[in-house]
């Protein structure tokens, strides 16, 4: 990379964290499993031969968890259309139903073909999104190794 830094998967980077005298690297990871990574960030990282893990909520992937914009469901419920500015582009995304909401996740087609790529590297980002600090300390835990488990099977 241009700035001195090499980019490693993530197992890479575990070895590296333990010897000291490795160079400097980076470990690109995504969060969510939305669908534009493969449409938008895979072809960059593929250019640049990247590899990058994606770390997916899997009840966004299954389909059954409560969206994290739902939250805010009464304000923009009227909305036809949520457009957002980032870096200067306009980015329209279509509002009127749940389900054209839920289509900006992948399903677990799009996971597994994705799990298939040999740069990608695939994992766990909680089950519904809720963020830990907000849950008592007995229900952070328990439906970890199943939904691990699930995954696995389905991307196998």
């Amino acid at each position: 990379m241009r700035e001195g830094f090499e980019l490693v998967s993530l197992d890479e980077a575990r070895r590296r964290v333990a010897d000291r005298n490795s160079a400097p690297f980076a470990a690109l990871t995504f969060d969510d499993g939305y669908r534009d990574m493969v449409d938008a960030a895979l072809p960059v990282l593929e250019r640049h031969k990247a590899p990058f893990a994606v770390f997916c909520a899997i009840g966004f992937v299954e389909g059954g968890a409560r969206l994290w914009w739902l939250e805010l469901e009464e304000a923009i419920r009227r909305l036809q259309t949520i457009e957002v500015s980032v870096a200067g582009h306009k980015l329209c995304f279509a509002a009127r139903t749940p389900t054209d909401k839920t289509g900006l996740f992948m399903d677990w087609s799009e996971l597994t073909a994705l799990s298939r790529h040999p740069l990608a590297t695939i994992g766990a980002h909680g089950l519904t999104h809720r963020p830990l600090r907000t849950c008592p300390p007995p229900r952070r835990w328990p439906k970890w190794p199943a939904r691990r488990r699930s995954s696995r099977r389905a991307l196998a």
